[in-house]
């Protein structure tokens, strides 16, 4: 025969911020909890398809140029420039020659930033369910970013690169692929 009863209330008691407080200390590692897409040197090019150039230049854009409206091209190895035709590039004479450029720039495509707001939607609701699937904790984070979230993220810039930009290169040379 019990001789009393003990009850208490463990919402919004010292216990249970203690467990709160000791679960977040997991979460407060040296090195961050990220994952990076990396663009190889070869495939710079993208960066021009997300900031643009020149006088098209994003304000965004992490390196900026001193060109405020076109920038000149000129030739190199030669003394003209041949400018392939719209029409016939590939057959002979399907072109025009010129000394001088001024290109206007190439506008920005936004590759990244247009899905951006998708990217971190999904990002927040692939984190809730895996911390609810594995548990909180940093495991379940890194397991989630990199087995979910990360292959969102590049298939969806990979899409965004061909409605924008078609054509521009393979899908071997598609960076998002």
């Amino acid at each position: 025969m019990p001789i009393g009863r003990i009850s208490f209330n463990v919402e919004g008691s010292l216990f249970i911020k203690e467990l709160v407080r000791r679960r977040l200390l997991e979460f407060k590692s040296p090195t961050p909890i990220a994952y990076k897409l990396v663009v190889p040197e070869d495939l710079k090019w993208w960066y021009w398809l997300e900031f643009g150039t020149a006088g098209r230049q994003d304000g965004d854009a992490p390196i900026k140029t001193e060109h405020s409206g076109t920038y000149p091209i000129d030739p190199i190895n030669g003394k003209m420039l041949l400018i392939p035709d719209a029409k016939s590039p590939n057959e002979p004479g399907g072109g025009r020659f010129t000394f001088h450029v001024d290109h206007p720039g190439i506008r920005p495509r936004l590759i990244y930033r247009g899905v951006r707001t998708e990217i971190i939607e999904y990002a927040k609701a692939a984190i809730a369910g895996g911390l609810r699937q594995y548990g909180i904790n940093v495991a379940a984070l890194r397991l989630t970013l990199a087995n979910d979230i990360l292959p969102y993220a590049r298939d969806m810039m990979g899409k965004r690169l061909e409605e924008q930009a078609p054509g521009v290169k393979t899908s071997e040379n598609n960076p998002f692929k």
